[in-house]
C-alpha cells in the first residue's frame, strides 16, 4: 500500500511474516505518484532480492495497492 499523508509518502508491506510501514524519505510528498510507486518497489525488490512486475490500483484519493508478481 502507498499513501500520501502527513507531507510525506508512506507505505505499509503486507506478507506472511507480518507488516512493514514506514515512508520514503528520499521522495518529496509533491512527487508524482510513478516516482513514489517506483521507489518503493525498488526497495521491495531489494529487501527480497527478487524483480517484481507491479499493477497499481487506486484504493482512492492518494491511497495505491500493488499486486506483485515475480518478474521472468
Amino acid at each position: 500500500m502507498l499513501y500520501r499523508a502527513n507531507g510525506a509518502w508512506r507505505f505499509a508491506i503486507y506478507n506472511d511474516e507480518g507488516v512493514l510501514d514506514g515512508r520514503l524519505d528520499v521522495i518529496s510528498e509533491d512527487a508524482p505518484v510513478e516516482l513514489a510507486q517506483a521507489e518503493l518497489l525498488r526497495r521491495v525488490e531489494e529487501a527480497t532480492t527478487r524483480q517484481y512486475e507491479a499493477v497499481w490500483t487506486a484504493d482512492e484519493p492518494d491511497w495505491w495497492t500493488a499486486s506483485l508478481t515475480t518478474a521472468p
